[in-house]
């Protein structure tokens, strides 16, 4: 089954709502950010991440998010030294 590439399926790109201040800020009018460059950078629109030569999708799981994954996210996170 083939993956539409877009924002959504990149490995690379995340909601903006979920970021750290003061990103989270802009995710009304840039609801999706690519994180591939070494400075997260908003989008105001994904039509590029159609044809983006960084696009990746992301690893596939094999059971839906829980809580305890997203705590688990979150520490790993702070712990590589990645805001959260």
């Amino acid at each position: 089954m083939a993956i539409t590439r877009s924002a959504a399926t990149c490995r690379w790109a995340a909601a903006t709502l979920h970021l750290s201040a003061p990103l989270w800020l802009d995710a009304c009018d840039r609801p999706w950010t690519c994180r591939c460059d070494s400075e997260p950078r908003p989008l105001l629109t994904t039509d590029a991440c159609a044809s983006c030569p960084r696009w990746e999708p992301h690893a596939a799981r094999q059971q839906p998010v829980g809580i305890t994954d997203l705590a688990e996210a979150r520490r790993r996170r702070i712990v590589a030294g990645i805001p959260v």
